[in-house]
């Protein structure tokens, strides 16, 4: 039995827990009926595939802190990874919803990134993921350099670009503090689980991928907290609003 993997292995389950208490609170907010509806069954969607990778990985670090790797365990390895590829397709269409409201233009930009995670589950299948030695804290791996490659530019340049095109909303559009903090927390959220899934996927270091993981749970605990903020930080956000005339901001006003 290796301890530090047990630990690594905890942490991901525990981003498990968050990633999926969260997209299941997130898929039944809104009546299908609400105009929100959609952007709430997308944000959700992304944190639960996210969970789904993290589950898989998390079981396969379980085997490997036991009885070492094998092909059956690295199966998990590969549902993880494919999971993970499919990630950008939801978030497509959540922040471009956000920013044009067209559903037209957003389900096919999510479409789009569907495709290229197929192509990337295509690739790992044909390609494989060599595992290397058992680390102290994580599994070592390599992945062929053409999925890390669809990986950057296919999914995690277009998404932090699309998460970057969401500052100048925030910043510039007239909306109620609330709805500023929970799409400002949903951006810090998904750049920490963006970023630091980035490092992990590239096999960088091994206690290393411990702390990227850590990151990602913090994200995930930063996204449930964005949009199920505790009463104070609501009363908080909302007394300001009610110092200057209001504005009609339909049912937008403190949702997204």
């Amino acid at each position: 039995m290796i301890e530090g993997i047990l630990v690594h292995a905890l942490v991901c389950l525990e981003v498990v827990l968050v990633s999926h208490l969260l997209a299941m609170k997130m898929f039944t907010k809104y009546n299908h009926t609400d105009e929100r509806y959609l952007i709430s069954i997308s944000f959700g969607l992304f944190w639960f595939l996210l969970g789904l990778s993290y589950l898989c990985i998390g079981l396969y670090l379980i085997i490997a802190a036991y009885h070492g790797t094998s092909q059956i365990s690295s199966t998990l390895l590969y549902w993880g990874f494919s999971s993970l590829a499919l990630i950008t397709a939801p978030l497509a269409f959540f922040i471009i919803q956000i920013l044009i409201g067209d559903k037209r233009v957003s389900l096919a930009a999510s479409c789009s990134f569907m495709m290229v995670g197929l192509i990337f589950i295509f690739l790992l299948f044909r390609y494989g993921v060599d595992v290397a030695d058992i680390g102290s804290w994580s599994v070592d791996f390599k992945m062929h350099t053409l999925l890390l490659l669809i990986f950057i530019y296919g999914s995690y340049i277009p998404a932090i670009a699309m998460i970057m095109a969401l500052i100048p909303f925030v910043a510039l559009k007239t909306i109620s503090n609330l709805r500023k903090y929970k799409i400002t927390m949903s951006l810090i959220s998904l750049s920490l689980a963006y970023d630091f899934t980035l490092l992990g996927v590239m096999n960088i270091g091994d206690f290393e991928r411990l702390l990227f993981d850590v990151m990602i749970l913090i994200g995930a605990l930063i996204a449930y907290l964005g949009y199920f903020p505790p009463d104070g930080i609501v009363e908080w956000l909302r007394g300001p609003d009610t110092l200057v005339e209001p504005v009609d901001f339909g049912k937008w006003d403190d949702d997204i």
